[in-house]
């Protein structure tokens, strides 16, 4: 009989799980940090994307294994901005249609002024 391990579940050297090791891991990219980021989607029978943003982390959260992830948007909403300003709050609710990357997808942005005025903006380039 074929016995079936959750990679999560595994036991890592020091006695804790892989979800519990990723579980101590603390997001280090702040809410409301600007990102950029590079993905693709595959939408079946031929519909794909091909996608070079700047987005801002808009809540952090988890995967399956624990691994803190970044939910980015457009935009924080009003009622986030209100929450965020409260001690110890991390929104970790994600909907369907978020946008959820590991910190290995993300080049964190500094905002200047010149970027909030629209240079070095993302264009697109010879054979893109």
């Amino acid at each position: 009989m074929i016995e079936f391990v959750y990679y999560s579940d595994i036991v890592e050297d020091n006695g804790l799980t892989v979800r519990e090791n990723n579980n101590l891991l603390q997001h280090t990219i702040p809410i409301g940090t600007l990102v950029e980021v590079k993905y693709d989607t595959w939408h079946g029978n031929g519909v794909c994307e091909k996608v070079h943003a700047r987005l801002l982390v808009i809540k952090h959260s988890r995967d399956c294994d624990g691994t803190p992830i970044y939910v980015l948007g457009k935009s924080l909403t009003l009622k986030e901005y209100y929450l965020l300003a409260i001690p110890g709050y991390k929104p970790t609710y994600i909907e369907k249609k978020d946008l959820c990357f590991s910190i290995e997808s993300l080049t964190v942005i500094e905002v200047t002024p010149e970027i909030i005025d629209g240079c070095n903006a993302l264009e697109w380039s010879n054979g893109e």
